[in-house]
């Protein structure tokens, strides 16, 4: 996946990720990061990568469920979340958007999460230290967006517009279709 600022490229491989960057044309590994196996499983099952919109850092989720979040200047692990849905079935999507704080104008990234049966998730992520009296980060309800689609498949987010789309199947027919909820 490239970043958004098309200045570093990271492959997605079965044991870790891979990052390549501009500086000398993707021709040779910047950085390797190689995963820790979740206990009883073997090896990893990687199945989304997303990228702050700076791109200054990179989340991957896991087939158990989990992501971690890795730093790109350094490549090493800042964050884990051990659970991105309410089951521990993966993510069908994962993205980065941008929030404010609730007392300051800084800038916040949150990870976004999508379950296949088209509940959004939330998940807010420290990117740079907080003191003890820094802001509270609000974290929003669930938004079950199931009504809408019986299979969700992918997500996108437009940061610039604020805008989120999720694509999956078709209600099936005779089914009443509803006007999307605002999203924010």
């Amino acid at each position: 996946d490239m970043s958004p600022t098309n200045k570093a490229l990271v492959v997605v491989r079965d044991s870790g990720l891979t990052l390549f960057s501009v500086s000398d044309e993707f021709s040779s590994p910047r950085a390797d990061w190689e995963g820790l196996p979740v206990s009883g499983e073997r090896g990893f099952q990687w199945r989304r990568v997303a990228w702050s919109q700076d791109g200054s850092i990179l989340a991957v989720s896991e087939a158990n469920g989990s992501a971690t979040i890795l730093s790109v200047n350094t490549f090493r692990a800042t964050a884990r979340i051990s659970t991105l849905l309410a089951t521990r079935a993966p993510a069908v999507a994962i993205a980065f958007v941008q929030v404010a704080a609730s007392d300051t104008a800084a800038p916040v990234h949150a990870l976004l999460a999508l379950s296949y049966d088209g509940v959004l998730y939330t998940h807010p992520v420290a990117t740079v230290q907080r003191t003890i009296h820094g802001p509270a980060i609000a974290v929003a309800e669930p938004l079950d967006l199931s009504s809408y689609h019986s299979n969700v498949t992918c997500m996108a987010v437009s940061p610039g517009e604020s805008i989120i789309a999720i694509g999956g199947w078709d209600l099936p027919s005779g089914s009443a279709s509803k006007a999307c909820p605002s999203v924010s």
